[in-house]
């Protein structure tokens, strides 16, 4: 199996590969942002019109954003009353078992990843800022050591 990166437009970049690899289904995790929401409803009616499955999932939430509402359905504004209605909600779903017949393909490496790869990395300080007062900007403050 190999990877692939393609960069531009979400919809084309998949029929393109659709077409490349006779696909029949399309999953991927659930964006949140008004934007990616849109992006994503159009891709989905442009497969279902390609006569292609297309699926989304709840990947880093415990509890997708509209299960989680105001006594009047909206959204919370304040986090108190947020956390308590995601406590009372109670823990999510647990993750559905491995499909028989799955194989694992990933492999483990044979040495810690560290010593692989840090070549690679460049361990350098990051710099930080200091909050500004109101009116005034941010100074970067240079790394400690």
């Amino acid at each position: 199996m190999r990877l692939t990166l393609r960069r531009g437009e979400a919809g084309a970049i998949l029929e393109a590969v659709i077409e490349e690899t006779g696909a029949g289904a399309v999953y991927w995790n659930r964006c949140y942002e008004p934007w990616a929401i849109a992006r994503d409803k159009r891709i989905k009616a442009r497969l279902a019109a390609l006569g292609r499955e297309a699926r989304s999932f709840n990947a880093a939430l415990l509890h997708e954003p509209w299960t989680i509402q105001t006594g009047s359905g909206g959204p919370f504004k304040v986090f108190t009353p947020f956390w308590r209605a995601v406590l009372a909600k109670g823990a999510p779903a647990p993750a559905s078992p491995r499909p028989a017949g799955w194989q694992q393909q990933l492999r483990t490496p044979s040495a810690p990843m560290p010593s692989r790869i840090g070549a690679c990395i460049q361990r350098r300080p990051i710099g930080r800022a200091v909050l500004p007062r109101p009116g005034s900007r941010a100074k970067p403050v240079p790394p400690a050591g």
